[in-house]
């Protein structure tokens, strides 16, 4: 079930947003207004972080996937079922 990174990734934003929710919600019954009082260069680093890995994942992405197992075919979809079972046609 976690054979792949991709996984684990995803359980943890869960977590994050389930966290983030119950906080939320935690101020809605209590009346209140969620407030930051920490310090003001969290926010800065939090935005310059945030650009970082969106400016990372753009040319990650453009430059091609080459990280994991990949086991698609190079071939196109309406070509992959062709070679399957051909060994037994014409015999």
């Amino acid at each position: 079930m976690f054979e792949d990174k991709g996984n684990w990734i995803g359980i943890g934003l869960l977590i994050l947003c389930g966290i983030s929710a119950g906080t939320m919600l935690g101020y809605i019954e209590a009346g209140e207004v969620a407030r930051f009082d920490g310090p003001g260069w969290l926010g800065l680093l939090i935005v310059v972080a945030f650009i970082g890995l969106l400016i990372f994942s753009a040319v990650r992405s453009f430059r091609g996937r080459t990280l994991g197992d990949d086991v698609r075919s190079d071939r196109p979809w309406w070509r992959r079922n062709r070679d399957q079972g051909s060994g037994d046609r014409g015999q």
